[in-house]
């Protein structure tokens, strides 16, 4: 995990690669992992946002089947989506609360 501020904002990133050879338990595997970080900080540090960092193609394909988009969505799960090549954030993605 990556903690950051930027001005005023505080954000924590669970950066994950999602390399196993099934998406379906990489992904029980990470969201178990961020409500626990996630939780974690709201008794920590209140007003620190945690993201969960994932490669662009795994976003691209993974993250759009309907039900992942409405398990994302009903836990709240701020996305940030990165370029492994570029090394560069392509989308910052704030959870709809």
């Amino acid at each position: 995990m990556i903690a950051a501020v930027n001005g005023e904002d505080k954000i924590a990133v669970e950066i994950k690669s999602f390399l196993s050879q099934s998406n379906t338990y990489e992904f029980h595997h990470v969201l178990g992992q961020f409500n626990i970080y996630h939780f974690a900080l709201q008794k920590q540090e209140q007003d620190r946002i945690l993201y969960l960092a994932i490669p662009q193609s795994v976003f691209e394909t993974f993250f759009q089947i309907p039900f992942i988009e409405e398990v994302i969505s009903n836990f709240k799960v701020n996305i940030l989506v990165f370029n492994s090549i570029e090394s560069e954030i392509v989308i910052w993605k704030p959870s709809e609360s």
